[in-house]
């Protein structure tokens, strides 16, 4: 059902450009990459541009189906300044001359840029929150309408698909070159870490604190891990969470490297094609693993695995078996603490990775076969 408009007839031959608006974090642009395939394989003839925040500027880049970028800044500027910047910024978007525009969520900006474009067909989701802004903004709409079962990826193609438009890649995919790839070994060389040794990629941090697991919990977990084995975990995160990540290296004997804050999202990417596992929170940066096919273990609390764990059989997700798990709050009742996190105990995910090491070596990173059981779920 289309609450305004009907569907639209897309004419491959007469569609030369093509604008794709994302504006969300840089978890939401990784899940979006099939819809960014999926318009450049049906219009091979257009050029497809994709107008991102500037955070998540580096996967993008990186993508062969995307002919242009353009980075949505947010800089502190005087009035006359954000004036004259806002202004250069609307003429060098409108000059793309867009025929087609597809906005994959229902935030303000991306409707005033649907509508800047000057594209002829701009095609949203409806919200009750704007109607009045989408409404002007957009000649096609579509009701907005979550399910905590349907992951946000094929949430952001039924957009497209509802258009006509086939997605034949359902799941993400960052396609990294040989030569991105041998850059990394180099990088990991460089931080003392033999790129073919057995590397475990540990990223305990997310954009929200009420989703991650105690910190001295993940340090038990590495330290076990790499305690009388072979293996070397890479721990990862932002500048900001070094000195955090850094409390773990310090109970690790030299087993553990930090890399937060030293790699850019591209390196990244191309370092977890190194690494046999990735442990990680609900976070961007288990996409990112799942997207360039190392087998992910992410720990769930409050966020609702079935809209954003990361996609692909390969992957296991591990919780609390609580009756509210997954609740989506904040935190139990709004306070930035999350009991099923706190609870979930460090034999459990240990026990997981562990299984799914095991299976890893006997069959391959291609074992695909789902179950869930105590607590424990593949997706």
């Amino acid at each position: 059902m289309w609450l305004k408009g009907s569907p639209p007839f897309l004419d491959p031959e007469k569609i030369r450009c093509i604008l794709l608006i994302q504006l969300g974090d840089i978890g939401d642009v990784v899940v979006s990459l099939p819809c960014v395939r999926a318009l450049k394989e049906n219009f091979p003839g257009a050029r497809v541009v994709v107008a991102i925040r500037a955070k998540a500027r580096e996967i993008m880049d990186i993508c062969p189906w995307a002919d242009d970028v353009v980075s949505i800044e947010q800089p502190r500027l005087r009035f006359a300044a954000a004036a004259r910047y806002q202004f250069a910024f609307f003429r060098e978007f409108r000059a793309f001359h867009a025929d087609l525009v597809f906005d994959l969520r229902a935030g303000t900006r991306g409707a005033i840029l649907a509508r800047l474009s000057g594209a002829p067909l701009r095609i949203g989701f409806y919200s009750t929150k704007e109607t009045f802004w989408r409404d002007l903004a957009f000649t096609h709409l579509k009701p907005f309408m979550p399910d905590p079962n349907r992951h946000q990826s094929l949430y952001y193609q039924s957009l497209l698909m509802q258009c006509g438009i086939p997605v034949r890649h359902r799941h993400p995919e960052i396609a990294l070159t040989d030569n991105q790839i041998e850059q990394a070994g180099h990088f990991l060389s460089r931080q003392g870490v033999d790129p073919e040794s057995r590397l475990i990629a540990v990223h305990p941090f997310a954009l929200w604190r009420y989703k991650e697991w105690p910190l001295e919990k993940t340090t038990e977990l590495v330290r076990r891990l790499t305690a009388g084995s072979r293996r070397t975990a890479l721990i990862l995160g932002s500048s900001a969470e070094h000195a955090r990540a850094q409390t773990i290296i310090e109970h690790c004997d030299g087993h553990a490297v930090n890399l937060a804050g030293k790699t850019t999202l591209d390196l990244l990417a191309a370092i977890l094609r190194h690494c046999l596992l990735l442990i990680g929170m609900d976070s961007a940066v288990g996409h990112i693993g799942a997207a360039v096919s190392t087998p992910c273990v992410t720990i769930f609390g409050p966020g609702k695995p079935g809209v954003w764990a990361p996609l692909g059989n390969a992957n296991r997700i591990v919780h609390q078996p609580m009756p509210c798990i997954h609740c989506g709050q904040k935190g139990c009742d709004g306070s930035g603490r999350a009991r099923c996190l706190e609870m979930l105990s460090v034999d459990a995910v240990h026990a997981a990775v562990l299984a799914r090491i095991a299976q890893i070596g006997s069959t391959g990173p291609e074992y695909l076969t789902p179950t869930v059981r105590a607590g424990v779920q593949e997706k």
